[in-house]
């Protein structure tokens, strides 16, 4: 099945496989429709990937395909939103590094704030952060939360270290996508290409930064309810 979508201010064409449809994706909008009707409250389903994984597209197919599967409809949040703003990055520091150089890392993003926002939306409509990649920045309360079923996608929300270990008991159902690092590096470098590095400068930041915190969300991961492994055609299995 292929779509047409909007990822991050792009457009990007992505194509499912029925296979991954029908086992693993509409399973997954069936049991948070249900869990709603169940608890009458709103869900939150975490689905948590290295950098450059594409769970971004992948959120972005879910939203659209529980507009077609007879599903309560799903609204797609970024955690990308609660990186600290450029100004805190250029003027604040972690083990004597500026924080700007370390860009997309565990520490350059305000896990507190997050935490807060995910009490919030669990029990009433809010306003929600967004990155733009267009500006490299943090535009506040840009999307507007009010849907029954809430989608939360980010790098970091499973991650087994202190205070982030937190966020995972905040969701009804997590998801963890695990990839090979090396499926991802090409990606990373054609990210930070479109963000308007040339391909030696995007190629040394990935290798400096982002392939490092791809290790780190590998191998420190919090206990969740289901893992999809994605496959070398960028497609996803069960377990």
């Amino acid at each position: 099945m292929g779509s047409s979508l909007m990822v991050n201010g792009f457009s990007v064409d992505a194509t499912f496989h029925k296979q991954e449809i029908d086992e693993l994706f509409v399973p997954l909008l069936q049991q948070a429709t249900e869990r709603y009707h169940r608890t009458n409250r709103r869900i939150v389903i975490f689905l948590a990937a290295v950098p450059g994984a594409g769970k971004s597209t992948l959120a972005a197919f879910l939203e659209q395909l529980s507009e077609t599967t007879g599903c309560l409809p799903l609204q797609v949040l970024g955690m990308d939103g609660f990186h600290y703003n450029q100004q805190y990055l250029k003027t604040h520091t972690h083990n004597n590094v500026p924080l700007s150089a370390i860009k997309g890392a565990p520490e350059t993003f305000d896990v507190r704030q997050l935490q807060k926002k995910l009490q919030q939306i669990k029990t009433e409509d809010t306003d929600w952060p967004v990155y733009d990649r267009n500006i490299h920045d943090v535009i506040p309360d840009k999307i507007h939360v009010s849907s029954p079923v809430v989608l939360i996608e980010g790098n970091y929300l499973l991650l087994d270290e202190p205070e982030w270990n937190t966020l995972h008991n905040m969701a009804d159902i997590t998801v963890f996508v695990k990839t090979e690092p090396d499926l991802v590096i090409n990606r990373l470098i054609r990210r930070k290409m479109r963000g308007g590095l040339d391909e030696q400068q995007a190629s040394e930041w990935v290798h400096r930064s982002d392939y490092k915190n791809v290790l780190r969300v590998l191998q420190n991961v919090c206990e969740h309810d289901y893992t999809w492994t994605q496959t070398e055609d960028y497609h996803f299995t069960k377990g």
